[in-house]
């Protein structure tokens, strides 16, 4: 039973990483198109530089995010192994949600130049679904390493 869960929750994070791209590459199609949704409005944006639009190493900006950011990329799988080696499966799955929201940024940044946003609620920064993967799975991820921690003490 354990077994089909950790396969359903690779593959809801899985079917989240392809949702992302999907709605990527129809932007790119078609950069003019935006959908109101009262909430929020979805329309192409391109952002060259990181999170929240910060420039932090100026015209060599996509070279430098795209190698930190394959670099990290390589960490977490190492991580993730040897967490499900561990069985810490919940903490295995919370860095496969972190892997996954990068390697979908990290595509766009050599792909296109920069990571591809859509979704804006015009009161915050334009992200995508791959930004929230990367922030949901860091948050649980921590979580779940203060939990740990916290069970350990005791």
């Amino acid at each position: 039973m354990k077994t089909l869960r950790i396969t359903v929750l690779n593959l809801v994070i899985f079917i989240l990483f392809a949702f992302d791209r999907l709605i990527k590459f129809y932007l790119l199609k078609n950069p003019e198109v935006i959908r109101d949704f009262k909430i929020f409005t979805l329309q192409f944006w391109q952002n060259e530089r990181m999170a929240f639009s910060l420039d932090l190493f100026g015209s060599d900006s996509q070279k430098i995010i795209s190698a930190i950011t394959g670099v990290v990329i390589l960490f977490l799988v190492y991580i993730t192994i040897k967490e499900y080696q561990n069985k810490k499966v919940s903490a295995a799955i919370f860095l496969t949600i972190i892997i996954l929201g990068a390697l979908s940024n990290l595509i766009d940044r050599l792909a296109y130049g920069g990571v591809i946003d859509y979704i804006n609620f015009n009161f915050w920064p334009v992200f995508n679904i791959a930004d929230i993967l990367i922030v949901v799975g860091a948050a649980g991820y921590c979580l779940k390493q203060f939990d740990i921690k916290k069970r350990t003490s005791n």
